[in-house]
């Protein structure tokens, strides 16, 4: 018997009755958002790294900028060379860091704002996931096949009406059934270490989520996908 496939469709950006290539086809929305914020994830990423803050303080640094901005100016003309944490997060671990990290990632990032007019929402997280995700893949499973360039996909309709449920409500998102035509690569994850990063990580802590993702590796309650490129034919269920 046929394995049957499945995923969450919007029909906006995907028709259903006809064979589409994964080669060709456009990126989904979520992958697009993740593409057009590339610039500020560059940015993001290095300064996260380097700080050694969790994540939540590295985006609300981001976020709240204009908020602490001209303490940071009065603390650099006191002389001073480390900034307390607790201006964007009261719960960060890490109480101080230096004044000049937190410069490589202000300037940058105001000078992106000023000449695109592209900035961090708070909103933006989900996408700052698949960003890393690529990251990585990139640098240390460059056989593997990218998210970027395939298509996500269920073998259990329950769980991709869990998936509907908790990512899509009210967004005329639907479910279609995935017809395999051509199968090129055919990959399977588990994708609870993408769905379960806690935003208080590290970015060595995100890492370790992120390798045992592209390891192949299943965490206690996983949650399977598959990552497939080739031709398919989708149908609404």
């Amino acid at each position: 018997m046929e394995k049957q496939f499945f995923r969450t469709v919007n029909p906006c950006f995907e028709g259903c009755g006809y064979v589409i290539d994964t080669d060709v086809a456009d990126l989904p929305p979520r992958m697009k958002c993740s593409v057009d914020l590339f610039p500020v994830f560059n940015i993001l990423t290095p300064f996260w790294n380097k700080s050694g803050i969790s994540l939540e303080s590295a985006c609300n640094s981001m976020l709240y900028l204009s908020d602490y901005l001209d303490i940071i100016q009065e603390v650099e003309q006191s002389g001073g060379t480390m900034i307390p944490t607790s201006l964007f997060n009261q719960n960060e671990y890490i109480k101080e860091i230096p004044l000049s990290i937190l410069k490589e990632m202000i300037f940058p990032y105001v000078d992106l704002y000023n000449s695109k007019g592209i900035s961090l929402e708070i909103y933006d997280l989900p996408y700052f996931w698949e960003y890393i995700w690529e990251i990585v893949r990139k640098n240390f499973y460059p056989q593997k096949l990218g998210r970027f360039v395939s298509l996500f996909m269920f073998d259990d309709l329950q769980q991709t009406k869990r998936f509907l449920n908790e990512y899509h409500q009210d967004d005329g998102t639907i479910i279609c059934s995935v017809k395999l035509i051509e199968t090129r690569r055919l990959e399977k994850y588990d994708a609870s270490w993408l769905d379960n990063v806690p935003t208080d990580c590290t970015f060595n802590t995100c890492i370790k989520y992120i390798r045992n993702y592209w390891d192949g590796k299943y965490a206690n309650n996983p949650n399977p996908e598959y990552l497939f490129s080739g031709k398919y034919q989708l149908s609404r269920i």
